[in-house]
């Protein structure tokens, strides 16, 4: 399905052709699932686009966003999405529907095939510059293609993909295969971006570049007085307040986090857990009855980012548990950025490699060994976070300098540019 959208296309055909075409560069993104939807894989690749359109719109760039593995409810929110968001003026989108089901291994074969053919076909429509691929699919498939064209690389790492796939159990000879092909494929690029300071220090490579889940302002941001009206609207000035925003995948420790709020709510029944999903909110319920908290003490609820940043800002601590796996030593969850922005410190766990010192270095929240007995803990973070509007302002303040998407874009931008 193939798109340009946008009222101002006109106008900025015009502006493109005031200048000669041998100065014009194409820049295609590369996404293997659904472009826009409202968790955290789409978010940040729609801040990506979004965040970089302005540089790109006055360097003269023709964009183009191509996305395979689509549903025909992925297609129908893209068509919806696109025309809502001025920045989209003037890209053209090309969109490939998923012909086979994901579970045999021969299907997901012959998906990649079709993919490898479809990608070739958009190389050949609109003869990148430069091919920036989030994720390790599109990059598989990128250095593949890359044999008969000229384009530049730049490869977007969410995550450890074949780290993920040997906990889930994937074969052995899979995983070897993998491995191979990733090894090929990032000889193919000019620079990784990665979420992690760590993963950088162990590879020792420089051409790999940290670039951490950034937040939007825009949505995200921290006022003390909505946040003591909103609390006292909700009838929680008086209570401790815990948030959760995010999905209920195992490697997020779903009952661990239940579990620590269900001892802390023992100790002080003035404490209140706000979870925010778009997951199953039953994959939360099941615990909270597992451990018999009262439904007085907690809420489940989805809303869309801009309603979350209004409930999640009233809270006095965000949980971020993470258990001690590859994937996670080497990730920036996005809600670390967006929590501090709304101005709420948070409760970690050692294992996210890169926001511990952060945390650690600037008073942003509590690190905690779930190993451990938490008796005392409990005590220490009520004491030092209930209603700390000193902490909080603290947060937001240094999520503004360091984690803000409107303050890094640039460099973001720069660095692509320098390629070609």
């Amino acid at each position: 399905i193939i798109g340009v959208y946008g009222m101002e296309l006109e106008e900025k055909m015009e502006k493109q052709q005031s200048i000669s075409a041998n100065k014009r560069k194409t820049i295609s993104f590369y996404k293997y699932r659904a472009v826009f939807r409202e968790n955290g894989d789409q978010t940040n690749f729609s801040n990506i686009v979004k965040f970089l359109m302005p540089h790109l719109d006055n360097n003269n760039y023709k964009v183009n966003i191509v996305s395979f593995n689509n549903f025909k409810n992925s297609i129908e929110t893209n068509r919806k999405y696109i025309p809502q968001n001025e920045h989209l003026n003037g890209v053209y989108f090309l969109s490939f529907k998923r012909i086979f089901p994901r579970k045999k291994n021969i299907y997901q074969a012959l998906e990649m095939f079709i993919n490898i053919i479809r990608f070739l076909y958009s190389i050949n429509k609109y003869r990148p510059d430069i091919v920036y691929v989030y994720g390790d699919t599109p990059l598989f498939i990128a250095s593949l293609a890359k044999l008969f064209s000229s384009y530049k690389i730049v490869y977007d790492k969410r995550g450890d993909y074949i780290d993920e796939l040997e906990k889930l159990g994937a074969s052995k000879r899979k995983l070897g295969w993998l491995k191979k092909i990733l090894a090929y494929s990032e000889r193919k690029i000019e620079f990784t971006y990665v979420v992690s300071d760590t993963y950088k220090k162990d590879q020792n490579n420089s051409t790999i570049i940290p670039k951490y889940n950034y937040f939007d302002k825009n949505i995200f941001y921290y006022s003390e007085k909505e946040m003591l009206a909103k609390r006292a609207m909700l009838n929680l000035s008086n209570k401790f307040v815990f948030v959760y925003t995010g999905s209920s995948y195992h490697y997020q420790m779903v009952e661990e986090t239940v579990l620590f709020f269900s001892k802390f709510n023992k100790v002080f029944k003035d404490s209140f857990f706000i979870v925010l999903t778009e997951s199953d909110h039953n994959d939360f319920i099941k615990y909270f009855k597992k451990y018999n908290v009262s439904e007085g003490s907690y809420s489940v609820s989805s809303m869309t980012q801009k309603e979350l940043c209004s409930i999640q800002m009233i809270a006095d601590l965000a949980f971020l548990f993470r258990a001690d796996l590859p994937l996670n030593r080497n990730s920036f969850p996005t809600k670390f950025a967006e929590s501090l922005a709304n101005g709420i410190p948070v409760l970690t766990t050692e294992f996210i490699e890169t926001i511990v010192p952060m945390i650690k270095n600037n008073g942003l929240g509590e690190i905690i060994d779930l190993s451990i007995d938490d008796t005392d803990i409990i005590y220490e973070i009520h004491k030092k976070y209930l209603s700390n509007l000193e902490v909080k302002q603290k947060c937001a303040d240094y999520s503004n300098i360091h984690l803000q998407w409107q303050k890094k874009s640039f460099d973001h931008f720069k660095q692509i540019d320098a390629i070609i």
